[in-house]
């Protein structure tokens, strides 16, 4: 099943483990590499079957989160998700929002 951005996150994904099983989900940190990179594996990981981009970090140490964000959003076909460790990592770019990080993170 292909991801629609009209689609909600929360049924796409419902569909995914109907089809397999189980989904696969791959957490990318943004501000741990370029974000070239990121968008390069991101690509990969679109192409190898992954079902959906987790996108988050602990801290965040340099600026640009929302438009790694778009940036991904932009380029994959399936759902990009945050999870955010702290307020700044909230994007209205995503698709949608993992809060479990920010309820019991640290920071």
């Amino acid at each position: 099943m292909a991801f629609q951005k009209k689609m909600s996150v929360y049924r796409y994904l419902m569909e995914v483990k109907k089809e397999k099983g189980a989904g696969f989900l791959v957490l990318m940190d943004p501000d741990r590499t370029s974000r070239k990179f990121v968008i390069e594996h991101a690509m990969k990981c679109s192409e190898a079957g992954v079902d959906a981009l987790l996108v988050g970090t602990s801290l965040l140490m340099e600026n640009g989160f929302n438009e790694t964000v778009e940036a991904l959003s932009e380029t994959v076909d399936i759902p990009v998700i945050i999870f955010p460790g702290g307020r700044s990592q909230i994007s209205g770019k995503a698709d949608a929002i993992l809060f479990l990080s920010l309820l019991s993170g640290r920071n």
